[in-house]
């Protein structure tokens, strides 16, 4: 448990399963004061803050997010490649790589 505002570590469960998650956040002392949860996108996780906070806003945290997008993209980036013929296939070697950087370093990169 993490409070991302002020980035510190609040405690590390014992274990990561519903049951434990409810159990520790019916006993904050704070509770009322929690707004927003930020959380990865396990269901048992979303369960056990709707089941204790119902009223807070969940956000799912970046890191999952751009995971998944990331993985998105490499299928589809890997099925168009089958498309493409060898000489092709050559030239976008290092297509995953381009994929992956930010729109501002492309930017550079194509201003060079």
């Amino acid at each position: 448990m993490t409070d991302v505002e002020n980035k510190s570590v609040i405690d590390i469960l014992r274990k990561r399963n519903k049951d434990v998650v409810i159990d520790y956040l019916s006993k904050l002392q704070v509770i009322d004061k929690i707004e927003l949860v930020a959380m990865d996108m396990w269901i048992p996780y979303k369960s056990a803050v709707n089941s204790v906070i119902p009223h807070d806003k969940i956000i799912i945290d970046k890191f999952h997010v751009v995971k998944l997008t990331n993985e998105a993209l490499e299928g589809i980036r890997k099925a168009n490649r089958q498309n493409v013929s060898a000489k092709d296939r050559r030239q976008l070697m290092r297509d995953r790589y381009v994929l992956l950087k930010r729109r501002k370093t492309l930017m550079t990169l194509t201003t060079k």
